[in-house]
């Protein structure tokens, strides 16, 4: 509609050209004497009308011919060698597609750049070749520190804020400034049950201790050891409880980030000498916690009952499901400390955007961190098919790979999902109870800091956390954790 304006005034300007002209004056012998006048006036037009133009075109797309550089860590493995996508329901997926549709819309173009060098990048931008923008993780606030991302503006961050919500920008401050936003999907720990097998069992589940408001450490403890069986007698444990794999930093984050930024270990305080009591206890005096890397499937003769799992809420199928041997599988928030504890829990990988020092297009790479946001929380709204209740319109389709995208999303989506709404255990209301402690823990998820061990029951310098008592172990372990944060603070937060 904009262009049939367009066109019909400038077919109005041209034809009350013609006329002027075709009114020229005459001389004295009658003779007509309008070409230079005319020549004058149509070149002078024409040169106000394609200045008016081309002023308007940058005012309407101001980044039309821009290229932008965009150096992301996912590029290395979310397209096959040639160059196609290799999966339409990673959420990452998603981002692609936005820059696609940004760059068709405004006119311009991108590169990517695979990159997870951080020296790389640092050579980059030292040689006066710094990408316009950043996708990565785990790369808060250490690259902030080592100068090479910029802080936002401050009013595009109050307006993100508004627009998205705080604690996707609050996530970003480091020191005096905000560097950036955080896409509004992680993988965040909690644990996956087999419901069909306790319920045959007789094993109260891990969602009715939640929906009491009882599902504790201690709670905890009981369901491990009542899903620890052997039924037959032959010496062979037949199910266990859980794996030790994930264990710590699904439920008892190693290090909590403090209101000035600094991080403080977690490990001597009541808490985690609760915590790490009970995992000592479920571990070598029940024996209901094994070492095998495994869940929700058989470790030799012995089915594992539950899994620790990073969930990612915006997809059904990570939630709840039906696995190949037809049982129920479902999914619950990780226990907390005692009845009226704070609900908390861990997770990783959030995908940061931020825009790198001595970027050439920091106007254009902020509006295209604005739109890939918009199309991020859209993007999880599509997976659960309306149930999280986004307003924003999202991906359009407009460009050709974008809507190809979309058609292949949307059929992926719907081939998890229809036979999860087919479960006779599948609860709508469950799974925005679920979606609600994921949105409302989602800050003090935040919690995976570089150069920091949180992953404790990975480790195998931490095994004395669940081979000896807390008291001993902690008093052994807790200086040496914290002197790994006291090294993070003062290179990442103290002058």
């Amino acid at each position: 509609m904009k262009n049939l304006k367009k066109c019909i005034g400038f077919t109005l300007a041209a034809c009350m050209i013609l006329g002027l002209a075709a009114c020229g004056s005459t001389d004295d012998s009658g003779k007509t004497t309008t070409e230079s006048t005319t020549t004058s006036t149509t070149a002078a037009t024409t040169a106000a009308t394609t200045a008016a133009t081309t002023e308007a075109a940058k005012e309407e797309k101001p980044y039309k011919g821009t290229e932008i550089t965009i150096w992301g860590e996912n590029f290395e493995y979310m397209f096959d060698e040639d160059g196609n996508l290799k999966n339409a329901l990673d959420s990452n997926a998603v981002i692609y597609a936005a820059i696609d549709e940004w760059c068709a819309e405004n006119e311009c173009t991108w590169t990517g750049i695979k990159g997870r060098d951080a020296n790389a990048l640092m050579a980059a931008i030292s040689s006066g070749n710094a990408p316009d923008f950043y996708l990565g993780n785990n790369s808060f606030p250490s690259y902030p520190n080592m100068g090479l991302m910029q802080p936002m503006d401050e009013e595009l961050a109050e307006t993100m804020a508004e627009k998205y919500g705080d604690m996707y920008i609050e996530l970003m401050k480091y020191k005096d400034g905000y560097y950036g936003a955080v896409l509004p999907w992680t993988s965040l720990g909690a644990i996956r049950y087999n419901r069909t097998m306790m319920e045959d069992m007789g094993i109260k589940t891990p969602r009715e201790y939640y929906e009491e408001g009882n599902w504790t450490y201690a709670t905890f403890k009981e369901c491990l050891k009542q899903c620890t069986t052997d039924e037959d007698g032959d010496g062979v444990l037949d199910t266990r409880g859980i794996s030790i794999h994930g264990f710590a930093e699904r439920i008892m984050p190693a290090v909590i980030v403090n209101e000035d930024g600094t991080i403080s270990s977690t490990l001597d305080t009541e808490r985690s000498r609760d915590f790490y009591q009970m995992l000592y206890e479920a571990y070598s005096i029940d024996g209901s916690i094994t070492d095998a890397n495994a869940g929700l499937k058989k470790d030799g003769e012995t089915y594992i009952m539950m899994q620790f799992w990073q969930v990612e809420p915006y997809m059904l199928n990570t939630i709840c499901y039906t696995d190949a041997d037809g049982y129920a599988i479902e999914t619950v928030p990780v226990p907390v400390w005692k009845k009226g504890d704070t609900e908390q829990s861990a997770s990783i990988n959030f995908c940061y955007m931020m825009i790198p020092t001595g970027s050439d297009n920091v106007e254009a790479a902020a509006s295209l961190m604005d739109y890939i946001m918009e199309c991020g929380i859209k993007g999880m709204d599509d997976a659960t098919e309306g149930l999280r209740g986004c307003e924003f319109e999202g991906l359009k389709g407009s460009t050709e790979w974008s809507a190809q995208f979309l058609k292949a999303r949307e059929k992926a989506i719907q081939e998890k999902n229809t036979p999860i709404y087919a479960m006779p255990e599948y609860d709508s209301e469950w799974i925005t109870t679920l979606n609600n402690y994921f949105d409302k823990t989602a800050y003090h998820m935040w919690l995976t800091c570089p150069s920091v061990d949180w992953n404790l029951t990975s480790n195998g310098k931490y095994k004395s956390l669940w081979t000896m008592p807390s008291a001993t172990s902690i008093a052994e372990l807790a200086p040496v954790h914290q002197a790994q944060c006291d090294t993070y603070n003062n290179t990442y937060i103290y002058e």
